[in-house]
C-alpha cells in the first residue's frame, strides 16, 4: 500500500477505499468523473481492478441499430 496514494478498488457494492470507505458512482470510474483525491483522506486516487472497455466491447442499442451511412 502506497502511503501517498489512496487506492480504490471496484467492487460489487462500489469503489472500496485504502481508507475504509465506500463511495458508489452512478456512471463511470473516478477518472472518468474527473475524481483526482479522496474525499475521505484527501490523498489521490489510484484506481485499480477497473477494465477499460474496448470499441468493440461497446454496448449497442438495439439488434437493429443502424449503420452510419456514407457521405
Amino acid at each position: 500500500m502506497d502511503k501517498n496514494k489512496c487506492v480504490w478498488t471496484e467492487s460489487d457494492d462500489g469503489w472500496v477505499t485504502d481508507c475504509g470507505r465506500i463511495f458508489v458512482l452512478n456512471d463511470g470510474t473516478p477518472a472518468e468523473n474527473e475524481m483526482r483525491f479522496c474525499f475521505s483522506c484527501g490523498r489521490p486516487i489510484e484506481e485499480e481492478g477497473s477494465q477499460e472497455l474496448e470499441f468493440e466491447d461497446l454496448p449497442w442499442e438495439g439488434d437493429d441499430a443502424a449503420e452510419p451511412e456514407e457521405a
